[in-house]
């Protein structure tokens, strides 16, 4: 196993009792199951040390965390393990076990103490690389200010330095002076994700005389000719909670990169009837993986979409130019395009109760919903209520209980909602502090909408997560107090425990007590979209990592109390807001037969005759200067 699996610092020393017995009063082990149970030692003290469980055969990797020492690791298929652990501070030669049905591995491992090595911040891995100080990286002055107001709402700070050619998530393109001037003015006034008319980041960001001093500055400090730098990890780890940890189990299904797919990257997961399934943009196409026995299919053609949505066939609608239906029972699927070539292609999806599916459309400013009745799809345009900072992009995108259209706004620093029934749209800003990226959100069992910011000014500060409430428009945010970190995507459980999902962490809100807890990812990755199951099993990939630790794709699950495990089966449960479909009783979707559908041109709050009139904003909505200032 490589260190790009996670399993870094597994190199010196274990002492390895094994014996196999009936499996503890714990949990009931589902049917063929087995258990792992021992310790870590070391003359030193230590918290929350990784435990990992590699199963070559199937590409399964389970990880567990020591409490006061000791780990266990349930429900585990059959099969030979090699078992590594990761701590700073400590190293210990891999072991192997063999887990049998219904028994109990034992391994006692001896750790010793070994030196910390620096580290780096971030979610993607960066090979050969120098890894320096941000201070260090960012010299001090007007340039570092600039980005830090303007380019760091969007990009994470290792995209600078790391000056290495990749088409990776955060990589990009050599440049020179000239290169960046041209970048420079793209993201400044150029066409937002291709729309004509609204640049990337607010205008009034860079002031007069300023895009000389931020071009100068990116020549000097990060032209094609500088060394591949990282951005050193100088503030030590969050603190994190032993016994909670201790309850909490990952398991990692592996697709690994074969011949003629190099290059697999995983983004979003979905449920139908008990499997999961996978968008890989790598492949492209979709991966099925069936947890209850870890087998997967791979289905090539058809997906590699940003985001994906099944329907109550198992139908796999996926996000393109404008939306995909992959239809399984005939191997095709069909592409709904509405004004070819125009920009108008979906992010985010989402089912309503009566079968139709709404999307996100961030590039043109728009939302979409496609009919279910009609067979087309149909979106309405934006209007903007004056918020300085750019238009409304929609990024992520979620039904409420009212079947109200939320949806994060992207570079804004708001979220918006629109409302089908009365044609009403209204823009809620989260933070004064902009652009930021409010990508992925969620809404809670008292109609609460939740979202964090994935990028922000001075990120040293870290992302925080917000809460909404639309009735009254208090927002409440909670620092998750990690620097630089990237949260992405926020979802309530079924107990209205609220999640989020960051570089190498996945993070939890208690609904009674809003205490956070951390949870440290099995490896080095950012982590996009989440699914959460009716179990509490929270569902993620691993997205760039894969590609860039070139260990292919990934489909996660963290159960946070591995005690309650009572199914690997996914589905939903009866009160998550992703699951406003289990509602619909109508007839099916047409079955797809390999063949592009348009839709009707022209958006339905147009003044196109026949259409409906233009929206209605709720206001008022308070103007940027009531909402406090840049930092």
């Amino acid at each position: 196993m490589t260190s790009r699996m996670g399993f870094r610092r597994g190199i010196a020393m274990v002492s390895a009792a094994f014996g196999l017995g009936a499996v503890g009063a714990h949990a009931a082990q589902l049917p063929g199951m087995g258990e792992m149970t021992g310790s870590v030692k070391a003359a030193k003290a230590f918290k929350s040390a990784k435990v990992y469980a590699f199963n070559k055969d199937r590409q399964i990797k389970y990880m567990v965390f020591t409490e006061n020492g000791a780990f266990r690791a349930t429900n585990m298929y059959p099969g030979t393990y090699t078992v590594t652990i990761d701590k700073p501070g400590l190293k210990a030669a891999p072991a192997t076990i063999t887990i049998e049905p219904g028994k109990t591995a034992t391994l006692n491992i001896a750790a010793k103490t070994a030196p910390v090595a620096p580290t780096y911040i971030g979610g993607q891995v960066y090979p050969d690389t120098e890894i320096q100080p941000y201070n260090k990286i960012y010299p001090a002055g007007a340039g570092r200010d600039i980005i830090e107001r303007t380019c760091q709402g969007c990009h994470t700070v290792q995209l600078f330095p790391y000056n290495v050619k990749r088409t990776y998530p955060t990589g990009r393109n050599l440049k020179d002076k000239a290169a960046w001037a041209i970048t420079v003015d793209r993201m400044h006034k150029g066409p937002a994700f291709g729309e004509r008319g609204v640049g990337y980041w607010d205008a009034k960001l860079l002031k007069p005389g300023e895009r000389e001093v931020l071009i100068d500055y990116l020549a000097k400090n990060f032209g094609a000719d500088s060394k591949p730098r990282v951005v050193q990890q100088e503030l030590p780890d969050p603190p994190l909670d032993e016994k909670m940890l201790g309850k909490a189990q990952y398991i990692t299904y592996f697709f690994p990169n074969v011949a003629g797919k190099p290059d697999r990257f995983t983004q979003q997961i979905d449920f139908c009837k008990g499997e999961v399934y996978i968008a890989d943009r790598g492949l492209p196409g979709l991966v099925k993986l069936d947890p209850t026995t870890g087998k997967h299919v791979d289905i090539v053609g058809h997906g590699g979409g940003h985001g994906i949505t099944t329907d109550e066939n198992c139908g796999i609608w996926y996000t393109g130019e404008t939306i995909r239906h992959y239809d399984p029972s005939t191997d095709k699927h069909d592409s709904y395009v509405i004004e070819k070539g125009a920009g108008l292609g979906s992010i985010t999806t989402m089912f309503n109760t009566k079968g139709d599916l709404w999307m996100a459309m961030l590039g043109a400013g728009k939302i979409a919903k496609w009919e279910r009745t009609t067979d087309t799809v149909k979106y309405w345009d934006l209007p903007q209520p004056g918020l300085t900072y750019g238009k409304s992009r929609p990024y992520g995108l979620v039904l409420d209980q009212k079947e109200r259209v939320w949806f994060g706004e992207y570079h804004k620093s708001s979220i918006g909602m629109f409302d089908p029934a009365t044609e009403t749209y209204k823009s809620f800003r989260l933070t004064p502090l902009a652009p930021t990226n409010i990508r992925r959100l969620g809404v809670d069992s008292k109609g609460h909408v939740w979202a964090s910011t994935w990028g922000r000014p001075n990120l040293v500060k870290g992302g925080s997560m917000f809460e909404l409430d639309p009735e009254s428009g208090k927002v409440t945010e909670y620092p998750i107090g990690i620097p630089y970190t990237n949260p992405y995507d926020t979802k309530p459980d079924e107990q209205d425990n609220v999640w989020a999902s960051t570089d190498n962490y996945l993070i939890r809100i208690d609904a009674k007590t809003r205490k956070m807890t951390r949870y440290p990812a099995p490896s080095r990755t950012d982590i996009p979209m989440m699914t959460i199951g009716r179990n509490g099993g929270v569902w993620f990939t691993d997205r760039g990592a894969g590609q860039s630790g070139a260990y292919g794709g990934t489909a996660s699950v963290l159960y946070p109390d591995k005690d309650a495990i009572t199914e690997f089966a996914a589905y939903f449960g009866p009160n998550n807001t992703a699951n406003h479909l289990s509602k619909y009783q109508g007839p099916p979707p047409p079955k797809a037969e390999g063949v592009i559908k348009e839709s009707p041109n022209g958006a339905q709050n147009s003044a196109t005759p026949g259409n409906a009139t233009a929206p209605k904003i709720l206001g008022p909505v308070k103007p940027d200067s009531a909402l406090g200032h840049l930092e």
